[in-house]
This record gives C-alpha cells, sequence and structure tokens, in this order.
C-alpha cells in the first residue's frame, strides 16, 4: 500500500512536470546539496562497509533526475512531434524511462534516508524551455540531441556508480543497466537517422 502511494506520487510529480511544457514552475533539485537525511546519520554510517557513500548519494540523484527529464521530454515529444518515427520513439521512451525512475526510487527507498528526486536542474528545465518553444522538424531535431546528451549523461553516471558506489545493491543496478542505457543511446542514435522531417 506503501509502495503504490509512493509511485502514485512520484508519477504525480512527473506527470506535473510533463505537464508544465511551457514556462511553468517545476521543483529544482541541485545534487550537489543532496542530503536528505540528518548528517549525523551519514557519519554514523561512513566507517560500516557496503554504506552508501557520497557517490552513491550523488548517482541517486542525478541517475533520478535524468530518468525524470526522459519522461517530461519523452511526453512532450509524444504530443508535439513532426515524425512518426520520433512519436513512437518517445511513447517508447516515456515507458522506459519512467520504469527506470521508478527503480531507482525503490532502490533509494531501500537505503535508509534517501530518498530520489522527481525535479529537474536549472539545465534540464532550461532544455523543456527550448523544447516548448519548438515546433515541427526543429523540435524533433531539438528532442532528439536532447535524449542523446541524456543518454550519454546516463552513461557516464552509471559507469563512475559502478566503479565508486559504496552500496553493492546500487553497483550492481547501475551494472545490470549499463548495456540498456548503450542500447538505449544507439536505438535514439538510429531514429535520428530514420526520422522523416
Amino acid at each position: 500500500m506503501i509502495r503504490n502511494a509512493w509511485s502514485l506520487a512520484i508519477m504525480a510529480a512527473l506527470l506535473a512536470l510533463a505537464a508544465c511544457g511551457g514556462r511553468g514552475h517545476a521543483e529544482m533539485v541541485d545534487c550537489r546539496k543532496y542530503n536528505l537525511s540528518p548528517s549525523e546519520y551519514y557519519d554514523k554510517i561512513s566507517g560500516v562497509p557496503g554504506a552508501i557513500n557520497n557517490q552513491d548519494r550523488q548517482f541517486i540523484c542525478n541517475a533520478a533526475m535524468g530518468e525524470s527529464a526522459g519522461v517530461v521530454f519523452a511526453r512532450m515529444a509524444a504530443r508535439r512531434a513532426a515524425s512518426p518515427a520520433v512519436r513512437d520513439y518517445a511513447q517508447r521512451m516515456d515507458v522506459d524511462h519512467a520504469k527506470a525512475h521508478e527503480e531507482i526510487a525503490s532502490l533509494a527507498r531501500g537505503q535508509a534516508g534517501v530518498a530520489a528526486p522527481a525535479g529537474l536542474d536549472s539545465e534540464r528545465l532550461a532544455k523543456r524551455d527550448l523544447l516548448a518553444g519548438l515546433s515541427g522538424p526543429a523540435f524533433d531535431s531539438a528532442y532528439l540531441r536532447a535524449s542523446v546528451e541524456e543518454d550519454k549523461q546516463l552513461l557516464e553516471l552509471y559507469q563512475s556508480e559502478v566503479t565508486s558506489g559504496g552500496s553493492p545493491t546500487l553497483r550492481r543496478f547501475a551494472a545490470d543497466n549499463l548495456t540498456v542505457l548503450q542500447e538505449r543511446l544507439r536505438m535514439t542514435q538510429s531514429v535520428g537517422g530514420r526520422a522523416t522531417f
């Protein structure tokens, strides 16, 4: 019951972000300040083997934010893309990014005192606003470019977690999803080549 309520809250936040297709207000996330637990808690666990470290907290924050951006951009593209190939791709990305965000949020809940944000940082909010001002082939190109950028950032983030993360659970999740991210990047680049503008 609690898990379902949490999932609904996350999806409501993502839908609210997606609904802000223009220059609306959205939760601003700054992962440099991401620390949702008392500092004394982190002091206590810092020496515990397998405990989350700062890399893990940054991974949760940035991965969740990247997947949130993927949902927001995909929902815009599903409504606004000029190319049928881009619209089809966006619908798939909506599902993929939402599923990935829920997995990250679930893993975060499993780490005491950590939560996955559903907002975007200033860079991604600026991309959303840029997309909101475009239409036709210009929108499609900008959306695919933003998707490639997000996929590359997520790939780098996941690779960093595999090598530097403190939590075996998060490291395993990152390692298991590297192939998925690589395939998603290839698919995005392929759709860019196939799209009829």
